[in-house]
């Protein structure tokens, strides 16, 4: 697989052991290299008929920023899509590291942002969607019934919960 569009030398197109994911006919693949390591995330759809895959998004973060390794992460399940970027800087404490959320809304063709993650118990250099990994789970109300789990430097996260004994929320959808 190689991008159609966006995709140049240097991209470091899935090159991070965590830049690679499938769901059924889906692939995406980090290239966390791409504008300055601002980073990307290519969509890949098998078809049938052709035998061949075919680009279907090229997907950014909205508040896209140089140096914050977009797509270091991925995970996919059917037309849900988590991307990390492990030094995406908040403005205030410095590359802290976040999770974007993306779906595929049927009406418009396209891949849409919802949701952004990060951690509330912010440090530099937490590395926070250092990995990512979703399961569905049957009325858990987070993220339209997605968890994603988050791996930062400092530990595992949920979302709404870190896995610890302590039960306060440390992830803020933004």
């Amino acid at each position: 697989l190689s991008p159609t569009t966006g995709g140049q030398a240097g991209d470091l197109f899935g090159w991070s052991v965590h830049g690679v994911a499938v769901s059924g006919n889906k692939v995406v693949v980090g290239a966390y290299g791409d504008a300055s390591f601002a980073g990307a995330a290519y969509v890949f759809v098998w078809d049938d008929v052709s035998k061949s895959w075919s680009q279907e998004a090229r997907l950014t973060a909205v508040d896209r920023q140089a140096g914050a390794s977009f797509g270091f992460a991925v995970a996919i399940d059917g037309d849900r899509v988590v991307v990390g970027a492990v030094f995406e800087d908040d403005g205030t404490t410095g590359p802290v590291g976040a999770a974007y959320v993306f779906e595929w809304d049927n009406g418009a063709s396209s891949w849409t942002q919802p949701e952004k993650l990060q951690a509330l118990d912010l440090e530099a250099w937490n590395q926070f969607g250092y990995a990512v990994r979703h399961t569905l789970a049957e009325k858990s109300g987070f993220i339209r019934d997605m968890i994603p789990w988050l791996l930062g430097y400092d530990g595992a996260y949920a979302v709404g919960k870190k896995p610890t004994v302590n039960s306060a929320p440390v992830i803020n959808v933004l």
